[in-house]
């Protein structure tokens, strides 16, 4: 596990590794498989948590929209 790697890190090398914009649930998923981010708790990263990170930074992250379905790719 990488434990310098901030959450909004791992979510930049997660989307920039997948090629393609994802899902809150998908980056979530793809960051606890990896190990790359875990909370000061040791629990994983859940799809809220993404959610509420990407909010904070939004200048790393664009959201769009598709069918009701929010996608996620980074700037």
């Amino acid at each position: 596990m990488n434990k310098e790697m901030t959450l909004h890190e791992a979510i930049v090398t997660v989307i920039k590794d997948a090629r393609r914009p994802l899902t809150f649930e998908e980056i979530a998923e793809a960051i606890n498989q990896a190990k790359l981010y875990s909370k000061r708790d040791g629990n994983s990263a859940p799809a809220k948590q993404i959610r509420t990170r990407i909010a904070k930074y939004n200048s790393y992250f664009e959201v769009t929209t598709i069918n009701g379905v929010k996608y996620v790719n980074s700037k």
